[in-house]
């Protein structure tokens, strides 16, 4: 969904807003620019384009096997990663099928002279990324969890290394 989602918002922007930037607020607007850089407009030099290509192909292919692992500590994390998946698999099509780069047509204002174009594909991984910092978070709680039950069936680890039983404590 958010890939189709993602190229149907692309086109219509580029039909829609290409040449007349709509101005929704102070910090948004609707503007199309053609992206044929790095995220955030950043390049890396001649081979930006196929860094880009790998890593947002290995962003594809090492989140599909451990979706269904990272279930287990948050059920919330296949969301997760369905959100990144998404957005890379939207903005993957968009630099393989377009000449002109990736269409970002959201462009949000900080500050006086800061402002970054961004499209639903990126907002899509940018949620996912942040929906998985939770669910590092619950890995780390569930090791510390089991850390401490450890200490409490096994007390002689507890004083044998203070240090390592002060890391885990409360």
């Amino acid at each position: 969904l958010v890939t189709a989602g993602d190229l149907l918002t692309k086109q219509a922007a580029a039909h829609f807003v290409a040449g007349k930037p709509t101005v929704l607020s102070s910090w948004l607007r609707l503007a199309v620019v053609h992206n044929d850089l790095g995220a955030f407009g950043l390049s890396i030099g001649a081979y930006t384009w196929q860094v880009n290509l790998v890593l947002t192909m290995a962003a594809i292919v090492f989140v599909i096997p451990v979706s269904r692992e990272l279930t287990r500590v948050d059920r919330f994390a296949p969301h997760a990663l369905g959100l990144i998946v998404g957005g890379a698999l939207g903005n993957l099509i968009s630099l393989l099928f377009s000449s002109h780069g990736v269409v970002d047509f959201i462009a949000l204002r900080f500050g006086a002279d800061t402002e970054i174009a961004v499209n639903v594909a990126d907002l899509a991984a940018y949620a996912g990324l942040a929906l998985i910092l939770r669910t590092g978070f619950l890995i780390v709680t569930a090791i510390r969890q089991s850390l401490r039950d450890e200490a409490v069936q096994f007390p002689a680890l507890a004083t044998a290394s203070p240090a390592l039983a002060a890391t885990f404590s409360d």
